[in-house]
């Protein structure tokens, strides 16, 4: 009678183990599974958040990379004066710092392409001397659990996705060593340096299509 009381006021049928050793196991398991399997829940939302955050970053790289190009295309013809070089030159010069601040992205106080170094500013502009843009990430990726034997890579590091020091395209300068080049053969009035730009542009609009075919696919 104690027992079944205990049951109704309390609205758990197995109080205490030794009241049925069995289910009390059983229910124990059950209780570790569902703990389990909230922590996978709180994991795939974090991990479509930052791939979302992610792909909205490489649409923007990928609208900052159309309007270079224009620059480019415009800057390499022969009817272009050195005023409207010097133009396109300080319009270039702005997309060299949006594409910062798009590398210097965060989510809940955190930066998003610091690789594993996510509580350090990743990118640092150099106005006055090479390199343009001084990366302060590492290479790391993060991995979530999504299920048992199944996790999916959250991240792009800040080198992948800009292709720093050539570490994910060999032999392409990274995006902001492009931009740099395309300004000062603007300035400079330099054709041939502002076409070689151009393919270089081409071949970083190439890599972040295909990178958001693989945020994409994570997702």
């Amino acid at each position: 009678i104690y027992e079944l009381q205990e049951q109704v006021s309390s609205g758990i049928r197995i109080n205490r183990p030794s009241v049925d050793p069995v289910n009390a196991t059983r229910a124990a398991a059950l209780r570790s599974a569902l703990a389990e399997v909230a922590q996978y829940e709180e994991n795939a939302e974090e991990g479509l958040a930052l791939l979302g955050m992610t792909d909205a970053a490489l649409d923007e790289i990928s609208d900052l990379m159309t309007g270079a190009r224009e620059a480019a295309l415009l800057g390499a013809t022969d009817t272009a004066d050195a005023a409207s070089r010097k133009a396109l030159a300080a319009t270039v010069d702005q997309m060299l710092e949006a594409l910062v601040r798009v590398g210097n992205t965060q989510r809940a106080g955190r930066f998003l392409f610091g690789g594993f170094k996510t509580t350090t500013t990743p990118f640092e502009l150099n106005a006055a001397a090479p390199p343009p843009v001084t990366y302060n990430g590492d290479d790391g990726v993060m991995v979530f659990e999504v299920e048992r034997s199944a996790a999916v890579e959250v991240n792009l590091s800040g080198e992948y996705l800009f292709n720093i020091n050539s570490a994910a395209e060999p032999g392409l300068s990274d995006l902001f060593t492009t931009l740099t080049s395309l300004r000062d053969g603007l300035l400079a009035g330099d054709t041939v340096q502002i076409q070689d730009a151009l393919l270089e542009i081409d071949e970083h609009m190439a890599r972040t299509l295909s990178m958001r075919g693989e945020v994409g696919a994570r997702a």
